[in-house]
């Protein structure tokens, strides 16, 4: 397996899809409650190489990433040549990010010098799927971009 198997609500979200999947397996509902049944090692394997083909679709296109943590920001814009970061950091006393309240007084403050900001821009060292398969497993989750792209845009006004 490249990356990881999905969750059961990610399978039940996929469903149609996987059952796609099975179907240009050819293996029809019948067929896939049997295997159920009797193989787990086939059951596994079947579900696995489904994970990897959509974590294989997933991560060939340029998504957007965020991992947030009370008091740091990591905002990815995973570009098919290089990774571009937004990164926010605050050792402010009283502020999470992790809240709408942490949110609100950045916004309010976002030229106090509690505040750092970086931008940086890293071209991928290995496999570019596999370096964004990681920043997903150490927590960073696949976002719609509007968050990177009015910070994104705010400071371009601000340069």
């Amino acid at each position: 397996m490249k990356y990881a198997r999905l969750s059961k609500e990610q399978f039940e979200f996929l469903s149609k899809e996987f059952s796609f999947f099975l179907a240009s397996q050819s293996i029809d509902k019948n067929i896939w409650e049997e295997i159920k049944k009797n193989n787990k090692e086939e059951t596994d394997n079947i579900l696995d190489n489904f994970s990897d083909f959509v974590w294989d679709d997933i991560l060939s296109k340029e998504i957007y990433l965020n991992h947030i943590s009370s008091k740091n920001v990591f905002l990815f814009f995973c570009k098919k040549e290089y990774n571009k970061l937004l990164f926010i950091k605050t050792d402010h006393v009283g502020v999470d990010f992790l809240s709408d309240k942490g949110w609100i007084w950045l916004k309010n403050n976002f030229h106090n010098n509690k505040i750092e900001l970086y931008r940086s821009k890293k071209t991928y060292q290995s496999s570019r799927k596999k370096e964004i398969f990681s920043l997903i497993k150490k927590g960073a989750f696949i976002d719609s971009g509007n968050l990177f792209k009015s910070i994104d845009t705010f400071l371009s006004k601000n340069e």
